[in-house]
Protein backbone atom coordinates (compact mmCIF):
# COMPACT_ATOMS: atom_id res chain seq x y z
CA UNK A 1 0.00 0.00 0.00
CA UNK A 2 1.33 3.49 -0.82
CA UNK A 3 2.59 6.33 1.27
CA UNK A 4 0.97 3.18 4.36
CA UNK A 5 4.78 3.34 6.36
CA UNK A 6 8.15 5.19 5.79
CA UNK A 7 12.19 4.04 6.81
CA UNK A 8 14.54 5.95 8.69
CA UNK A 9 15.20 8.30 5.97
CA UNK A 10 11.91 9.15 5.41
CA UNK A 11 11.54 7.24 2.44
CA UNK A 12 7.55 6.57 1.50
CA UNK A 13 6.62 3.29 0.97
CA UNK A 14 5.15 1.97 -2.67
CA UNK A 15 2.57 0.13 -3.55
CA UNK A 16 3.65 -3.19 -5.06
CA UNK A 17 2.16 -6.50 -6.43
CA UNK A 18 3.18 -9.87 -5.89
CA UNK A 19 2.07 -13.69 -6.70
CA UNK A 20 2.56 -17.55 -5.27
CA UNK A 21 1.42 -20.53 -6.25
CA UNK A 22 -0.13 -23.34 -4.09
CA UNK A 23 0.02 -27.43 -4.56
CA UNK A 24 -1.68 -30.06 -3.77
CA UNK A 25 0.16 -33.01 -2.38
CA UNK A 26 -0.07 -36.17 -5.24
CA UNK A 27 -2.36 -38.79 -4.25
CA UNK A 28 0.13 -40.99 -6.13
CA UNK A 29 3.61 -42.29 -5.82
CA UNK A 30 5.27 -44.50 -8.43
CA UNK A 31 8.58 -45.86 -9.06
CA UNK A 32 9.81 -48.13 -11.38
CA UNK A 33 13.71 -50.54 -11.60
CA UNK A 34 14.30 -53.06 -14.02
CA UNK A 35 17.70 -54.52 -14.83
CA UNK A 36 18.98 -57.32 -17.01
CA UNK A 37 22.45 -59.64 -17.76
CA UNK A 38 23.42 -60.22 -20.70
CA UNK A 39 26.04 -62.41 -22.43
CA UNK A 40 27.58 -61.96 -25.95
CA UNK A 41 29.47 -64.04 -27.85
CA UNK A 42 31.20 -61.96 -30.27
CA UNK A 43 31.77 -63.53 -33.95
CA UNK A 44 30.14 -66.45 -32.89
CA UNK A 45 26.20 -65.53 -33.21
CA UNK A 46 25.41 -63.70 -35.60
CA UNK A 47 24.91 -60.04 -35.05
CA UNK A 48 26.80 -60.25 -31.90
CA UNK A 49 23.09 -62.22 -30.70
CA UNK A 50 22.52 -62.41 -26.91
CA UNK A 51 23.46 -66.00 -26.16
CA UNK A 52 21.75 -66.00 -22.46
CA UNK A 53 20.23 -63.15 -20.20
CA UNK A 54 18.19 -62.23 -17.15
CA UNK A 55 15.81 -59.84 -17.48
CA UNK A 56 13.56 -58.22 -14.37
CA UNK A 57 11.45 -55.75 -13.20
CA UNK A 58 9.31 -54.03 -10.19
CA UNK A 59 7.20 -51.55 -10.37
CA UNK A 60 5.84 -49.76 -6.24
CA UNK A 61 2.96 -48.02 -6.80
CA UNK A 62 2.04 -45.69 -3.51
CA UNK A 63 -1.16 -44.41 -2.89
CA UNK A 64 -3.61 -43.09 -0.31
CA UNK A 65 -4.86 -46.11 0.68
CA UNK A 66 -3.38 -48.52 -1.58
CA UNK A 67 -0.15 -49.90 -2.21
CA UNK A 68 0.70 -52.44 -4.96
CA UNK A 69 3.97 -54.12 -5.83
CA UNK A 70 4.42 -55.57 -9.50
CA UNK A 71 7.58 -57.74 -10.75
CA UNK A 72 8.46 -60.04 -13.38
CA UNK A 73 11.18 -61.21 -15.52
CA UNK A 74 12.33 -64.17 -18.14
CA UNK A 75 15.11 -66.05 -18.63
CA UNK A 76 16.54 -65.98 -22.07
CA UNK A 77 19.15 -68.77 -24.17
CA UNK A 78 19.81 -68.66 -27.96
CA UNK A 79 17.99 -70.82 -29.62
CA UNK A 80 15.61 -72.15 -27.05
CA UNK A 81 14.03 -68.58 -26.38
CA UNK A 82 12.79 -67.82 -23.38
CA UNK A 83 12.85 -70.82 -21.08
CA UNK A 84 11.20 -69.23 -18.13
CA UNK A 85 9.40 -66.48 -17.03
CA UNK A 86 7.86 -65.01 -13.31
CA UNK A 87 5.21 -62.29 -12.67
CA UNK A 88 3.30 -61.80 -9.95
CA UNK A 89 1.88 -58.64 -7.85
CA UNK A 90 1.21 -58.17 -4.18
CA UNK A 91 -1.66 -55.36 -2.97
CA UNK A 92 -1.61 -53.94 0.86
CA UNK A 93 -4.79 -52.01 0.96
CA UNK A 94 -5.34 -49.85 4.33
CA UNK A 95 -8.50 -48.05 3.99
CA UNK A 96 -9.29 -45.24 6.62
CA UNK A 97 -12.88 -46.89 7.19
CA UNK A 98 -12.19 -50.52 7.07
CA UNK A 99 -9.70 -53.26 8.20
CA UNK A 100 -6.24 -53.75 6.56
CA UNK A 101 -6.01 -56.52 4.03
CA UNK A 102 -2.94 -57.94 2.41
CA UNK A 103 -3.35 -60.23 -0.80
CA UNK A 104 -1.10 -61.01 -4.07
CA UNK A 105 -0.15 -63.98 -6.17
CA UNK A 106 3.28 -65.15 -7.74
CA UNK A 107 4.13 -67.41 -10.32
CA UNK A 108 6.96 -68.93 -12.33
CA UNK A 109 7.10 -71.34 -15.61
CA UNK A 110 9.48 -72.75 -18.09
CA UNK A 111 9.07 -73.37 -21.81
CA UNK A 112 11.74 -75.69 -23.31
CA UNK A 113 8.95 -76.48 -26.48
CA UNK A 114 12.11 -75.96 -28.65
CA UNK A 115 13.40 -79.50 -27.11
CA UNK A 116 10.03 -81.59 -28.22
CA UNK A 117 11.06 -82.49 -31.95
CA UNK A 118 14.47 -83.95 -29.74
CA UNK A 119 11.93 -86.14 -27.61
CA UNK A 120 12.39 -83.70 -24.45
CA UNK A 121 9.10 -83.46 -23.11
CA UNK A 122 9.99 -80.76 -19.71
CA UNK A 123 7.97 -78.17 -18.14
CA UNK A 124 8.15 -77.19 -14.44
CA UNK A 125 5.54 -74.61 -12.78
CA UNK A 126 4.85 -73.00 -9.53
CA UNK A 127 2.26 -70.47 -7.86
CA UNK A 128 2.15 -68.85 -4.39
CA UNK A 129 -1.36 -67.21 -3.56
CA UNK A 130 -2.73 -65.12 -0.49
CA UNK A 131 -5.37 -63.36 0.59
CA UNK A 132 -6.03 -62.39 4.46
CA UNK A 133 -8.84 -60.45 3.42
CA UNK A 134 -12.41 -61.39 4.35
CA UNK A 135 -13.74 -61.29 0.36
CA UNK A 136 -12.60 -62.52 -2.62
CA UNK A 137 -9.85 -61.35 -4.63
CA UNK A 138 -9.08 -61.28 -8.22
CA UNK A 139 -6.01 -61.11 -10.02
CA UNK A 140 -4.62 -61.01 -13.62
CA UNK A 141 -0.83 -61.17 -14.36
CA UNK A 142 1.35 -61.97 -17.56
CA UNK A 143 4.40 -64.45 -18.02
CA UNK A 144 6.84 -63.43 -20.90
CA UNK A 145 7.22 -66.00 -23.73
CA UNK A 146 5.13 -68.94 -21.95
CA UNK A 147 2.38 -69.43 -24.24
CA UNK A 148 2.36 -72.29 -26.97
CA UNK A 149 4.33 -70.47 -29.66
CA UNK A 150 6.63 -68.36 -27.40
CA UNK A 151 3.57 -65.99 -26.99
CA UNK A 152 2.91 -64.17 -23.73
CA UNK A 153 0.50 -65.91 -21.63
CA UNK A 154 -2.13 -64.46 -19.02
CA UNK A 155 -3.66 -65.95 -16.55
CA UNK A 156 -5.98 -65.21 -13.64
CA UNK A 157 -6.07 -66.40 -10.38
CA UNK A 158 -9.06 -65.93 -8.00
CA UNK A 159 -8.52 -65.57 -4.42
CA UNK A 160 -10.68 -66.77 -1.83
CA UNK A 161 -11.06 -65.04 1.76
CA UNK A 162 -8.65 -65.74 4.02
CA UNK A 163 -6.79 -68.57 2.56
CA UNK A 164 -2.86 -69.38 1.88
CA UNK A 165 -1.51 -71.81 -0.80
CA UNK A 166 1.45 -73.18 -2.77
CA UNK A 167 0.64 -75.32 -6.03
CA UNK A 168 4.15 -76.93 -7.70
CA UNK A 169 4.25 -79.26 -10.57
CA UNK A 170 6.91 -80.56 -13.19
CA UNK A 171 7.13 -82.92 -15.89
CA UNK A 172 10.61 -84.13 -17.96
CA UNK A 173 9.41 -87.26 -20.63
CA UNK A 174 11.67 -88.62 -22.96
CA UNK A 175 10.49 -90.13 -26.27
CA UNK A 176 12.57 -91.40 -29.55
CA UNK A 177 13.05 -88.43 -31.79
CA UNK A 178 10.91 -87.37 -34.73
CA UNK A 179 12.33 -84.17 -35.71
CA UNK A 180 8.86 -82.85 -36.42
CA UNK A 181 7.20 -79.11 -34.29
CA UNK A 182 4.04 -79.78 -31.40
CA UNK A 183 4.52 -82.18 -28.69
CA UNK A 184 6.76 -85.35 -28.99
CA UNK A 185 4.54 -88.74 -30.73
CA UNK A 186 7.47 -90.86 -30.95
CA UNK A 187 7.72 -94.10 -28.45
CA UNK A 188 8.01 -93.00 -24.76
CA UNK A 189 11.08 -93.98 -23.07
CA UNK A 190 10.61 -93.13 -19.75
CA UNK A 191 9.36 -90.22 -17.89
CA UNK A 192 9.08 -88.12 -14.54
CA UNK A 193 6.24 -86.38 -13.53
CA UNK A 194 4.81 -84.57 -9.87
CA UNK A 195 2.45 -82.04 -8.43
CA UNK A 196 2.19 -80.75 -4.79
CA UNK A 197 -0.40 -78.81 -3.17
CA UNK A 198 -1.07 -77.47 0.24
CA UNK A 199 -3.69 -75.04 1.50
CA UNK A 200 -4.58 -73.49 4.76
CA UNK A 201 -7.89 -71.12 5.08
CA UNK A 202 -10.36 -70.73 7.70
CA UNK A 203 -12.01 -73.91 6.27
CA UNK A 204 -8.94 -76.05 7.71
CA UNK A 205 -6.08 -76.99 5.80
CA UNK A 206 -5.66 -79.39 2.91
CA UNK A 207 -2.95 -81.33 1.11
CA UNK A 208 -1.97 -83.25 -2.13
CA UNK A 209 0.97 -84.97 -3.85
CA UNK A 210 1.25 -86.61 -7.11
CA UNK A 211 4.60 -88.48 -8.12
CA UNK A 212 5.32 -91.00 -11.27
CA UNK A 213 8.14 -92.88 -12.62
CA UNK A 214 8.55 -94.73 -15.41
CA UNK A 215 11.79 -96.28 -17.10
CA UNK A 216 11.56 -97.72 -20.22
CA UNK A 217 8.56 -98.24 -22.77
CA UNK A 218 5.26 -99.31 -22.13
CA UNK A 219 6.01 -102.88 -23.53
CA UNK A 220 9.56 -103.62 -22.10
CA UNK A 221 9.06 -101.05 -18.72
CA UNK A 222 11.81 -101.80 -16.15
CA UNK A 223 10.02 -100.04 -13.24
CA UNK A 224 7.21 -98.02 -12.63
CA UNK A 225 6.54 -96.47 -9.30
CA UNK A 226 3.72 -94.17 -8.60
CA UNK A 227 2.07 -92.08 -5.39
CA UNK A 228 -1.04 -90.27 -4.86
CA UNK A 229 -1.62 -88.51 -1.14
CA UNK A 230 -4.64 -86.32 -0.13
CA UNK A 231 -4.96 -84.90 3.19
CA UNK A 232 -7.57 -82.75 4.92
CA UNK A 233 -7.72 -81.58 8.28
CA UNK A 234 -10.45 -79.18 10.00
CA UNK A 235 -12.64 -78.92 12.63
CA UNK A 236 -15.23 -81.16 11.60
CA UNK A 237 -12.17 -84.47 10.95
CA UNK A 238 -9.30 -85.61 9.52
CA UNK A 239 -9.55 -87.24 5.84
CA UNK A 240 -6.24 -88.91 4.34
CA UNK A 241 -5.86 -90.92 1.49
CA UNK A 242 -2.33 -92.49 0.36
CA UNK A 243 -1.66 -94.68 -2.33
CA UNK A 244 1.76 -95.40 -3.62
CA UNK A 245 2.38 -98.29 -6.32
CA UNK A 246 5.92 -99.99 -7.59
CA UNK A 247 6.75 -102.58 -9.79
CA UNK A 248 9.64 -104.18 -12.05
CA UNK A 249 9.95 -106.14 -14.75
CA UNK A 250 12.13 -107.34 -17.24
CA UNK A 251 12.75 -106.50 -20.46
CA UNK A 252 11.19 -107.83 -23.66
CA UNK A 253 10.53 -111.01 -24.07
CA UNK A 254 11.91 -112.25 -20.26
CA UNK A 255 9.03 -109.83 -18.81
CA UNK A 256 7.06 -113.16 -18.60
CA UNK A 257 9.75 -115.10 -16.41
CA UNK A 258 10.00 -112.15 -13.89
CA UNK A 259 7.63 -109.48 -12.44
CA UNK A 260 7.55 -107.87 -8.93
CA UNK A 261 4.38 -105.53 -8.33
CA UNK A 262 3.65 -104.01 -4.92
CA UNK A 263 0.20 -101.79 -3.78
CA UNK A 264 -0.09 -100.15 -0.49
CA UNK A 265 -2.72 -97.92 0.63
CA UNK A 266 -3.96 -96.23 4.07
CA UNK A 267 -7.09 -94.66 4.31
CA UNK A 268 -8.57 -92.60 7.34
CA UNK A 269 -11.50 -90.25 7.60
CA UNK A 270 -13.36 -89.09 10.63
CA UNK A 271 -15.82 -86.83 8.02
CA UNK A 272 -19.29 -87.14 7.35
CA UNK A 273 -18.94 -85.44 4.20
CA UNK A 274 -16.54 -85.32 0.99
CA UNK A 275 -13.50 -83.41 0.07
CA UNK A 276 -12.78 -81.65 -3.21
CA UNK A 277 -9.42 -80.16 -4.08
CA UNK A 278 -9.27 -77.91 -6.53
CA UNK A 279 -5.99 -76.93 -8.68
CA UNK A 280 -5.02 -74.43 -11.12
CA UNK A 281 -6.06 -75.46 -14.98
CA UNK A 282 -2.41 -75.63 -15.73
CA UNK A 283 -1.66 -78.42 -13.43
CA UNK A 284 -3.94 -80.67 -15.21
CA UNK A 285 -1.36 -81.34 -17.82
CA UNK A 286 1.48 -82.36 -14.79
Amino acid sequence: VADSWSDEADNPSVESTASFRTYISADTFQMSISGALEMHLPFVAEDDKVIFGIYGWVVLKAQAERTTIDFGGYAEIIYLGKIAATAGRIVFSNPVNGPTELWGVATIQTNFEKLQPYGIDLDVQATLQFNSSTSPKSETITLKGQAQGGGDLTSTYQLQPEMFRIEAGGKLNLHIPTFTDGPPTGKKLGGLSGAFSIEVSTHGLKAFVKADLEIGPADMRLLDFDALGVLSISDKGVALDVKVGYSRGLPGPLAEFFSFDVTGRITLNTLVSLRKFRFHRIYLNI
